[in-house]
């Protein structure tokens, strides 16, 4: 049995800012011996022109989720009361939380490492973001669109 966290600061310490990927892999037993596969022997096959998933950007997106999981919980009252609790800003967190909004294709896609390189946790923050799932998917094509076509600089 494990032992359960004693306040929210302790969960989110040991959840949000610890994000982990499933991956199901099958260990079949051999003359009663336990066989590691190895993750290279898995399905999990890479194109060479992936990418690795943006790590603040995900680490921002498992902090949203989670919040809006304790929100829907009924385990914190507000944005303003998870701040206070983590020592941020409410602000901070509140923005943050507007990640639970997107399209979950979006979502996919930060996590897969696929999403517009500009598409970064500051974009985020200083961007308004449409409540509209259809209307994300357009953004982040133009966004696309203007970086493959080098439109989009640096600020």
């Amino acid at each position: 049995m494990t032992k359960q966290p004693e306040n929210l600061e302790s969960m989110i310490a040991t959840i949000a800012l610890a994000p982990s990927t499933f991956i199901p892999i099958k260990l079949p037993k051999r003359s009663g011996q336990r066989v590691d596969i190895s993750a290279a022997a898995t399905s999990c096959k890479l194109s060479p022109a992936s990418q690795l998933p943006n790590k603040s950007l995900v680490t921002c997106l498992a902090r949203a989720f989670y919040w809006q999981k304790l929100l829907d919980e009924g385990l914190a009252n507000s944005g303003s009361e998870i701040a206070k609790q983590e020592n941020l800003d409410p602000s901070t967190v509140n923005e943050l939380l507007r990640l639970t909004l997107l399209d979950p294709h979006i979502v996919e896609d930060i996590m897969s490492g696929t999403q517009p390189k500009r598409l970064t946790a500051l974009w985020f923050t200083r961007n308004p973001l449409p409540v509209e799932w259809r209307k994300q998917q357009i953004l982040i094509e133009h966004m696309s669109l203007l970086m493959k076509r080098g439109t989009i600089h640096r600020h």
